[in-house]
């Protein structure tokens, strides 16, 4: 019973976690298109997503096949571990700048993580 308790509050925070982090991601790629879809599963630490980029004629996609929170003078980062994306080129793009570095978490996210 409080397994299915914890999966269930498990879900409802990856959610509002999902609206949050869409709503900045979005805002950070406005000027190349906008994600369409965000899903995370913050206890097995996976996400995927789906965005709709100017000049693609279709979506694109991207999994986080793994990931970790870490603080770092009080700040919390995500370091992505795994990656990978439905173009080749874009899977090389950020296995290379993003693959094992942190990157700062926006407060709005916080409350989440926790």
């Amino acid at each position: 019973m409080f397994d299915s308790i914890g999966k269930i509050l498990g879900t409802v925070r990856d959610k509002a976690f999902e609206a949050s982090a869409r709503a900045f991601l979005n805002k950070k790629i406005a000027e190349f298109g906008n994600v369409t879809a965000l899903t995370v599963d913050t206890r097995l630490r996976k996400a995927s997503l789906t965005a709709e980029l100017k000049g693609e004629s279709v979506p694109i996609w991207i999994e986080i096949g793994s990931y970790e929170i870490v603080e770092l003078n009080g700040q919390t980062c995500i370091r992505v571990q795994e990656i990978s994306a439905s173009r080749e080129w874009l899977t090389v793009a950020i296995r290379q700048y993003l693959v094992g570095r942190l990157v700062p978490l926006p407060p709005s996210v916080m409350p989440f993580l926790k």
